[in-house]
């Protein structure tokens, strides 16, 4: 018995063994911090408390040959029951274990998409290439008959007088029976800015015309000035409102609202009291710029009130071409009414162009809806003549700019091609041993190979 009490402390005190009451060791036990079920038979308990006990002789060999012939993990149980828990020991981690777990754990950075409305999804990702809108037909040759073959000759230019006579006669009441219709004219743009792959942003601009005609749409003008003479200058022209200080701490209160009116103009005299209203009226500030500030009232007024305003739009393609689409009166109007109006649309739109050698504007189409026809315009006689950054010089025929762009427009999409085809040519003539000629005439020689 001493050697069987010897045996049973020295698996207290050596290993790590815990022997909690027959019942317990039956259903689970630690042994080397491991966890082991009753699915372990007795030889996998033998293994492992079988190391701590080599040494103790035959009492050992008895008590494990014993151990082996017994059934089930509840018998060894009967042999080691303790009645209280003995101690276990429990050792800390290594000093920094936890600490390079934690560095050995990459947290992944979850980028947040912002949201896309379904229109501008995967428009990077066509398929189709996309067809220019720029029409490109310098290369056609001209029109000299009444009928032709719109495909394989250039676009037939009009007066503006022609192409409201064709025009009027499409809306006759005999066809479309619409003799009031809107005359409305494309102007065809070319957007870069003076350097290089800038462009410009959209055109948003009021023009005053001679002759005024009812656009569908009413116009609330509010006026600003000192004295009750030109506050009766700006009602008189056609402005909802005019006031002085006293509207403007209105203004300032909330009993009158600023959205209530379209646009507002300003004489040169209330400037100093209306900058309070900076922050309130933010792009309806009025500024020499917008040409809503100045001292001429009855012209502001009549120019917002009953002028043309008009916008540019930008190919998403196409970021050197723009448009602009707009009403120049009714054919039911004078011709040479739609005429002065046409011109001073077209002297205010090249009033913006930027500082360099290609024409800003090159093409002008005149459309009446219904009819699906587009009328090619002349616009020579109304341009005026642009000067350059000296000042002194003039920039020349604007056919022959547009000529020019639409030259370039050209070439991009014919310059794959085109090296195809010169380099063909060249190899022929090396073959032939003549000389390569060029689209300019120009007689080129050609490196013959070196001889074997």
């Amino acid at each position: 018995f001493a050697v069987v009490n010897k045996t049973i402390s020295h698996i207290y005190t050596s290993s790590p063994l815990v022997l909690v009451g027959s019942e317990k060791l039956a259903t689970g036990f630690a042994v080397n911090k491991r966890q082991y079920t009753k699915q372990h038979d007795c030889s996998l308990v033998k293994s492992e408390v079988g190391m701590a006990m080599s040494s103790r002789g035959s009492m050992s060999r008895w008590l494990f040959s014993s151990c082996h012939g017994l059934g089930s993990a509840r018998s060894v149980a009967t042999l080691f029951t303790v009645n209280k828990m003995c101690q276990v020991r429990h050792f800390a981690a290594r000093k920094g274990t936890r600490e390079k777990l934690r560095k050995k754990k990459v947290k992944l950075e979850v980028k947040k998409v912002e949201f896309i409305p379904h229109n501008l999804r995967n428009k990077d990702k066509l398929k189709a290439p996309t067809a220019l809108r720029r029409v490109v037909d310098f290369w056609k040759n001209e029109c000299h008959d009444d009928v032709w073959i719109a495909r394989y000759h250039r676009w037939r230019v009009y007066s503006f007088q022609e192409a409201v006579n064709c025009h009027r006669e499409t809306h006759h009441p005999t066809v479309y029976n619409m003799p009031d219709a809107p005359l409305n004219v494309v102007i065809e743009l070319d957007m870069k800015a003076e350097k290089k792959n800038k462009f410009l942003d959209n055109l948003n601009r009021i023009v005053a015309v001679p002759y005024a005609f009812d656009q569908g749409e009413e116009r609330a003008i509010l006026a600003l000035c000192k004295t009750p003479e030109l506050q009766k200058i700006a009602l008189e022209a056609g402005a909802n409102l005019a006031g002085d200080s006293e509207l403007i701490k209105d203004i300032q209160s909330g009993e009158v609202s600023l959205q209530d009116f379209q646009f507002v103009v300003a004489h040169l005299n209330i400037l100093p009291e209306l900058s309070s209203l900076r922050g309130l009226m933010k792009r309806k500030f009025p500024s020499n710029k917008t040409g809503n500030l100045g001292t001429d009232l009855a012209t502001m007024v009549s120019k917002f009130r009953y002028g043309i305003q008009y916008t540019s739009s930008k190919d998403e393609h196409e970021e050197d071409f723009g448009w602009i689409e707009v009403a120049v009166g009714k054919l039911n109007m004078e011709a040479s009414q739609l005429e002065a109006n046409f011109a001073a649309i077209i002297q205010d739109v090249l009033s913006v162009a930027p500082k360099r050698e290609t024409p800003f504007v090159t093409r002008c189409l005149a459309a009446c809806p219904p009819s699906v026809e587009t009328l090619k315009l002349d616009i020579e006689p109304y341009i005026v003549g642009l000067k350059s950054q000296e000042g002194s010089e003039e920039v020349g025929d604007e056919d022959e700019g547009a000529d020019e762009v639409h030259r370039c427009t050209y070439q991009k999409m014919e310059k794959p091609v085109k090296k195809k085809v010169i380099v063909r040519k060249r190899r022929e003539a090396r073959e032939k041993g003549q000389p390569y000629i060029n689209s300019r005439g120009k007689e080129i020689p050609v490196k013959q190979p070196p001889a074997e």
